[in-house]
């Protein structure tokens, strides 16, 4: 079932037998939906969107006042752009203090560096005159509080979140770390089982 906000505190008013405000409103309810999804959001990074950096000469930093969406993003998925040949190139993430360690001359973004708390791209090699204008695609997480873009799936995490936040406000604290501990369960087994997946080697997709 796909929930709205009501919808929602509807299915959690019945999970916590009040079909009616009594004990609880529904504003502290709807409050407690949408930090739920933010809480979910951004431990789990299932929602995702996509941004461009459009490149510009002698500048290797890309921050809010170059790209707006910047302020939103959490962890980049992916990284790519297509060069003034057609050719599609994905974009390597490294470590600040790789950076400037090899001996490539080719003017090409390669390497990017993204500062969660920052809220910053660094993007290498300098971009020079020749790749100005180059668009940058970035496929990245961001936290929300709307729970329509939460999927089918997940959202009965957000039920569990909200129970928790409610049954706190009861004092029955017991069943509050209950809920509290089923959904941090389940969002770690989402994260190991979806989302923390290393990536293959190379090696494994070459022909003996």
């Amino acid at each position: 079932m796909s929930y709205t906000l009501t919808t929602a505190v509807t299915e959690l008013r019945y999970l916590l037998n009040e079909t009616s405000a009594v004990f609880w409103s529904d504003s502290e309810l709807q409050n407690w939906v949408k930090d739920a999804v933010i809480d979910l959001s951004t431990k789990l990074l299932c929602v995702v969107g996509q941004g461009t950096i459009t490149l510009v000469d002698t500048q290797y930093e890309y921050t809010t006042s170059d790209e707006s969406w910047i302020a939103t993003c959490l962890k980049p998925k992916g990284v790519f752009y297509t060069d003034s040949s057609g050719s599609l190139f994905g974009m390597q993430k490294i470590k600040i203090q790789e950076i400037g360690h090899d001996n490539r001359s080719d003017p090409r973004p390669v390497y990017y560096h993204f500062d969660s708390e920052l809220r910053k791209f660094f993007i290498f090699p300098i971009p020079d005159s020749t790749i100005d204008t180059t668009v940058i695609n970035v496929v990245y997480s961001y936290s929300t509080d709307d729970i329509t873009l939460i999927k089918d799936e997940y959202q009965q995490l957000v039920l569990l979140y909200a129970t928790y936040k409610a049954r706190l406000k009861e004092r029955l604290y017991q069943e509050a770390l209950f809920n509290y501990q089923l959904y941090m369960q389940s969002i770690n087994f989402e994260r190991q089982d979806k989302y923390d997946l290393g990536l293959e080697p190379k090696s494994d997709f070459q022909v003996p």
